[in-house]
């Protein structure tokens, strides 16, 4: 009688555990298309990041509930809209949302030249109201400055430099 209790604990434990089995980060895959972007940092440019999103779960749906996305520069915004516009509420086992719009960040003014770093998660899991990390994707944006601006600091530079030139030619 006791090896009959030991075991159907054993057995109602068992179940529990696989009923309960929380959906993990691997189980949804995000990929980002062009994770690394390049931009003149000029006000008002607009980079959008395209990703997809993909159930390695052979048995459960997912549900994708929420996204996080942190990419905090004073002179950008972020706008998350593409995810909730474009992404399935769920995605089946082994199911891929394809190529979609996920997010993009506005320039409100210049970055300055250097590499700036972010990431976006997707929250959800195997009910509808999951919120757990499903996935992260890191993403960077490289500022350069404008070709003008470029152009204008070198014509600075020859005329300081044709400046001097002149008056040495006077003192000598």
């Amino acid at each position: 009688m006791k090896t009959f209790k030991s075991l159907g604990l054993a057995a109602a434990t068992s179940l529990l555990m696989l009923a309960g089995t929380p959906l993990h980060a691997q189980s949804l895959s995000l990929t980002l298309g062009e994770p690394f972007q390049t931009t003149t940092s000029a006000a008002g440019d607009i980079l959008t990041f395209f990703g997809e999103l993909t159930n390695r779960d052979p048995v459960n749906t997912v549900y994708l509930n929420g996204d996080s996305l942190d990419f905090e520069f004073a002179a950008a915004s972020t706008d998350d809209t593409g995810f909730w516009i474009n992404a399935p509420v769920s995605l089946a086992p082994l199911a891929s949302s394809g190529n979609i719009s996920l997010f993009s960040v506005t320039l409100s003014g210049p970055l300055g030249g250097g590499l700036y770093s972010g990431s976006f998660q997707v929250l959800g899991g195997m009910q509808p109201t999951d919120m757990n990390v499903l996935a992260t994707a890191d993403f960077n944006i490289s500022a350069v400055p404008e070709p003008a601006s470029i152009q204008l600091a070198a014509l600075g530079l020859a005329l300081s430099i044709a400046a001097a030139k002149r008056s040495k030619r006077r003192l000598g």
